[in-house]
Formats: structure tokens, sequence, C-alpha cells
């Protein structure tokens, strides 16, 4: 007996030989996954297109407060890329003083204009990389402040365990089915 599975590489006919092999739904496009265990399962926290908490919609549904969180978490990946345009700023700014200076015809004024703008450029981009990591950690416990309120009003078999620390499994990581036949 043959049965035809679909996947995302296209469709794959499984006999009784392949039986204990196992076959791959998708894999995600960033290296690592995160998941939580509910109800004794595991699922990914993520979907496979970015990291953005999707994957625990279904469980966080029954919960107003929860679910709040979780949109505020989805919404602020677009805040993030505050910080980029800052450290882009900052680069802008030490590249022009830089050009600028030079063509100057006082060699004091060349010092001064370089020496400010760089500064500047410099100072930018440090700011731009703490408020980064400032605004991803801020990004992060929200993620984990809806886990805990789910937490905090579900029964005791229904708690979400989970660990926001990625899972590194080098090329991505895969759902794997074992067909039971």
């Amino acid at each position: 007996m043959s049965v035809l599975c679909v996947t995302s590489a296209g469709a794959d006919v499984v006999t009784p030989e392949k039986t204990a092999k196992s076959i791959t739904l998708f894999k995600p496009e960033y290296e690592c996954t995160r998941n939580y265990i509910y109800k004794n399962k595991t699922y990914p926290i993520d979907s496979n297109q970015r990291k953005d908490g999707e994957g625990l919609r279904m469980v966080l549904k029954n919960n107003p407060e929860s679910q709040s969180l979780l949109n505020d978490y989805q919404n602020r990946t677009n805040s993030l890329l505050i910080p980029a345009y800052i450290g882009t700023l900052g680069v802008s700014t030490i590249l022009a003083g830089i050009i600028y200076s030079s063509t100057l015809s006082n060699h004091l004024g060349q010092r001064d204009t370089r020496n400010v703008t760089v500064a500047s450029g410099i100072t930018l981009l440090v700011g731009g990389y703490f408020y980064g990591r400032y605004a991803l950690n801020s990004k992060e416990k929200t993620l984990e402040k809806s886990i805990e309120t789910y937490n905090k009003a579900a029964p005791e078999k229904e708690r979400i365990t989970f660990d926001l620390t990625p899972l590194f499994q080098g090329t991505g990581g895969k759902i794997q089915t074992i067909v039971p036949f």
C-alpha cells in the first residue's frame, strides 16, 4: 500500500519501505527556532518567516490580555528599524565630515570640522546600537509577559512552558512527521 504525501519540496509517495523515515514539512528561513510546550507537545513560537511569536496565537486566543500583549510584541517589529536609521545617519555623518573637511583650505578648520563630525557620527552609531539593544530586550520582555499572563489565568494542565533562548540547529529547524504504517 502506498500513500501520497505532499511536502514543501513536492509530492512524495510513501511505501512500506519508507515507513521509518521522516518527511520534512517545512524549513524556516532563519537559523534557529524557539519552542514552547503546551499539553506535553512542543510547538514553535515563531512562524517560518520571522521571529513574530505567531505560533502562540492559537493558545493565547482565549485570554484577551495575553493576546493584546502578543499584538503589541508584533507591532514593535517596525520600531526596531529606528536604530538602523540612527546608525546609518552616524556613518553618513562620519563620511560627510571627512569629505567636507578635505575641501576646506584652512588646516585648522579641516581638523576641527573632521573631529566634530567624526565624534558626532560615532555618538550616533553608539547611541543607535544601545537603543537597538534596549528596544529588542523590551520587545522580548513583552512576549514573556504575554506568556506569563496566560499562565497565571490558565489551569495547571494548560500552562505553557517556554524558553525564549533560540536553539541553534545549523541550517535551520525541521518539523518531521513519522508515517505510522
